[in-house]
Formats: C-alpha cells, structure tokens, sequence
C-alpha cells in the first residue's frame, strides 16, 4: 500500500474469519511487481493499470472462485471501477470494504471508496491484484442461517498470513509488494496481521476486499459483515 508507515492502530485481529512496471500493450511483457502511476490503463489511470493481468495459477481453488478472481484481476488492470463494482454486488448479499459503509443494499458503492482512494495517491487497485497473485488460506466457517439453522461457507483468502500461523516466510517476504517492511515485520511479531485482505467463497461470491486494517473497523458496527474479525 502506497502509504506513510505510521503506527498501526491498536485494534487486534483474530485468527477466525466470518463470513500478485513496465507498461506496455502486451500482457507478457508487463511486470507485476509495481504500478508506475502516470501510465493510464486500457480503461483510465489507476494504480494497476501498467499491471498483467496474467496471475499465478492456484488449482486448490474452486473454479467459481477462480473464475471470479481472474474477472477482478482483468476489471483492476483496466481500471474499471464499474465492472468492480459489478462483481462485488453481482451475486447480492454482503460486501465488505470501509468503515461506515453499507455491507448490503443499494449503498454499498465500494467503486467510489476505491476511486477516492486511488486519486488520494493509495495503490488500492495495484494492491487488489497484487494480493489475488499471492498464496491465499482456505477457511471453512459456520455462520447462523435462518431460525436455528447454521451453514458452512468455504471462503479463499489472499494474502496467506491472514492466518498468521500457516505463513511461510516466503509469504511474510510477498506482502512486501502492498506493504512496507515495517509494518510486515510488525504483522509478524505480534502474531496479528492488519493489511489489506480480499475474500471469495468457493461458490464464486466475492465477500470483501479491504485496503488496511482501519476500514475493518466498521465491523464493529456490523459483527456478521464478510471479513470481520471476531473479537
């Protein structure tokens, strides 16, 4: 994340989820690894836009969930915020992505928060994709359904050490490219990792994708929102 290394907030965040700069035209040849931000996309400039589309293959995944991640990728790197925004409503129920935004209904507008952001000079976009390229953790949660009922959601993680006890330190070493090394190696020490984060389910449903730990804290307003930490 293209931001100062100031201190992190104090919130923790628990282990129990509720529910990958040259550019060119030719997808070979452009680097993933950065998002020089004066070179305009197909679509616009953003942060992503001199990015690949062309991300690691990762067979563990569903292929809903691989569809959907592969059609956010394309959508960043074409710095289309309305077909983002598509994706992220597209299937109805919850989205997660700021403090004090709408996790349902017509209100949720995560195209707009990202758009502000970007012209703020953050690489939201740029990180999007960085973190869909990286290695991800697969979580099985039970939710409460309707009445007595519970179901089970399958949710796609990205990056790994969200759950910081199944990260590698090549994994630690990866979340370099959406955040400074400062704050990694804070993540890493206290056991709590407070970067950005995106959510798909195994059925294709992109539950969340947010920036930093401060746009969670909005779950406290809303303790069943897609990507919330439990307390």
């Amino acid at each position: 994340m293209n931001r100062p290394t100031a201190a992190l907030g104090a919130a923790g965040l628990s282990l129990v989820l509720l529910l990958g700069s040259c550019a060119t035209t030719d997808d070979d040849d452009r680097d993933t690894t950065s998002a020089p931000r004066t070179t305009p996309g197909p679509r616009g400039d953003c942060s992503a836009a001199s990015l690949s589309a062309k991300i690691k293959e990762q067979p563990e995944v569903d292929d809903a969930a691989q569809l959907m991640r592969r059609d956010i990728v394309e959508a960043a790197v074409s710095c289309d915020y309305g077909k983002l925004e598509q994706l992220a409503r597209g299937q109805g129920g919850r989205f997660t992505y700021a403090q004090g935004e709408p996790t349902s209904g017509p209100g949720v507008q995560p195209a707009r928060y990202w758009r502000t952001r970007e012209t703020q000079g953050e690489d939201v976009l740029a990180d999007l994709v960085k973190l869909l390229d990286m290695r991800f953790i697969k979580t099985d949660d039970v939710l409460g359904g309707e009445g007595n009922e519970q179901d089970v959601v399958t949710t796609f993680v990205w990056p790994r050490p969200f759950d910081v006890g199944e990260a590698s330190d090549e994994d630690w070493e990866a979340l370099e490219r959406v955040a400074s090394e400062v704050e990694v190696a804070e993540w890493r020490s206290s056991g709590k990792y407070r970067g950005p984060r995106a959510g798909i389910t195994d059925k294709g449903k992109w539950l969340f994708y947010v920036p930093d730990d401060d746009a969670l804290q909005s779950s406290a307003r809303d303790p069943d929102a897609p990507g919330t930490p439990k307390p």
